[in-house]
Formats: C-alpha cells, sequence, structure tokens
C-alpha cells in the first residue's frame, strides 16, 4: 500500500478562491438585468428594493401598508438581501405579531382520461 506525503495548508490557494468567489458574486450584483430564473425564485418581487434590507424595514413596509401576513417570497428576499436565516427572519416577525402566509397547492384530479403509470412515481415504496 502506497504512502501519501502530507501536503500543506496552502494559504495563497485559499485566498485565490476566496478573491474569485468575491468576483462573482460583485459580477452577479453588478450585471443589470437579472436573468429569468432569479426572478422566477423571488416570483416578481426585487430583492435589491429598501424594504428588504432588512427585518425591521420588511416590517415597517408591511405596518405602511396594512398587512400581518408575511410570504415565503419575502423571507426570501431579505435572506438573499442580509444574509440572515429564514428561521431568524420568521422568528424575529413572529416576535413582532406577524403571521406567516400559508402557501396554497394545486390540485391536481384524476380523472378517466389521465395516465395511471404516474399515480405512484412520488412513492419511493411502491413497488
Amino acid at each position: 500500500m502506497p504512502r501519501y506525503k502530507f501536503v500543506p495548508h496552502d494559504q495563497d490557494k485559499e485566498d485565490q478562491r476566496d478573491e474569485e468567489r468575491l468576483e462573482r458574486q460583485f459580477a452577479r450584483k453588478e450585471c443589470g438585468e437579472p436573468p429569468e430564473a432569479w426572478l422566477a425564485r423571488f416570483e416578481g418581487l426585487d430583492p435589491e428594493a429598501p424594504e428588504y434590507a432588512s427585518v425591521a424595514a420588511l416590517a415597517e413596509d408591511l405596518l405602511d401598508n396594512d398587512e400581518l401576513e408575511f410570504t415565503h417570497n419575502q423571507m426570501a428576499c431579505v435572506n438573499y438581501r442580509t444574509g440572515i436565516v429564514t428561521a431568524r427572519i420568521r422568528r424575529e416577525l413572529d416576535e413582532l405579531g406577524f403571521t406567516l402566509k400559508l402557501r396554497t397547492r394545486e390540485k391536481t384530479f384524476r380523472t378517466f382520461s389521465t395516465n395511471p403509470h404516474d399515480r405512484f412515481s412520488s412513492d419511493p415504496f411502491y413497488g
């Protein structure tokens, strides 16, 4: 069995990777028009808007609009802008008296013309 030599930590490589990562982040923010997938992620909301600068700014915007519920997409915008974990954002908004709006799911109906072969495709224990 061959012996492997110890590879020391290369701080220069790590610094170079960090610089490249920061350049990619800067390029993403400076690119101008965001891509379609980025817009679909926030469902049309602009995470660079001033109301998503912090949790307090979102709470103030919700109060200005006389809303007591916030959405998952608004939490995602605050998360993108500030880097705060969404669980912490939700906890802070809950402490301020706001509630999370539940997502509605589209119901699919089975009829005689639907394909029966995709009925159990999502169940990993079927068959």
